[in-house]
């Protein structure tokens, strides 16, 4: 137990200092807890060899908030840091509740809050891979409703929301409105499921289910 405790002070000291893409990551030793990992094909020193992208998510229980700490793994076990609450990147704080990458590895999907309210942000593994940074691909905003992380499925994001999600045309911002918010409420608006394609940027509306 002791061990356990150095590692994930070790870490989290690590995770303390930004991600710098043109630098190589600190190589660390992991951290204790369950990863969810997807394969990658990335390069050191020139060669391209197989590993794997992690996200570990943990609780901070002084703060109260979910933080993620993300790394990259090679075929011998050399875990290299990228940082900690890597998808952060906001000026108040955020925490990251869920992780679930897609069936073809491309794509990884983020369930966040932030100051009370919830979104999903889509990113490329590739580009994660390939930058040592985080960019964020696409943003699902209910706001000021709700969204919840279901699936993927063939390899298109599932979500949960009473908001008309497919108005969502690109990231300069929802546009749902208060009103909005209202009547759903006020018609008692059960939650809508969509599919995210990635590729497209295209988010519909799924038929609700026969019963």
């Amino acid at each position: 137990m002791k061990n356990q405790y150095f590692l994930l002070l070790l870490g989290l000291a690590f995770a303390c200092q930004p991600a710098v893409p043109k630098r190589e990551p600190a190589i660390v030793q992991p951290i204790p807890g369950q990863p969810i990992c997807v394969p990658v094909v990335q390069e050191w020193e020139g060669r391209k060899q197989p590993g794997e992208l992690c996200i570990l998510l943990f609780r901070d229980d002084t703060l109260l908030t979910n933080h993620s700490f993300w790394y990259l793994t090679d075929s011998v076990g050399v875990n290299r840091l990228l940082g900690s609450s890597f998808a952060d990147q906001g000026n108040f704080p955020v925490s990251t509740y869920e992780v679930r990458f897609s069936e073809n590895g491309q794509f990884g999907a983020l369930m966040m809050v932030g100051e009370g309210h919830p979104w999903v942000e889509v990113f490329s593994v590739a580009e994660v891979v390939r930058t040592r940074s985080y960019q964020t691909h696409f943003m699902l905003n209910p706001y000021p409703g709700g969204i919840e992380l279901v699936r993927w499925e063939q390899n298109r994001l599932v979500v949960n929301s009473e908001m008309p999600l497919e108005r969502i045309k690109s990231d300069a911002g929802n546009t749902f409105t208060i009103e909005d918010d209202e009547a759903a409420e006020k018609n008692g608006s059960p939650a809508h499921q969509f599919a995210f394609d990635p590729l497209t940027k295209i988010t519909t509306q799924l038929p609700v289910a026969k019963k």
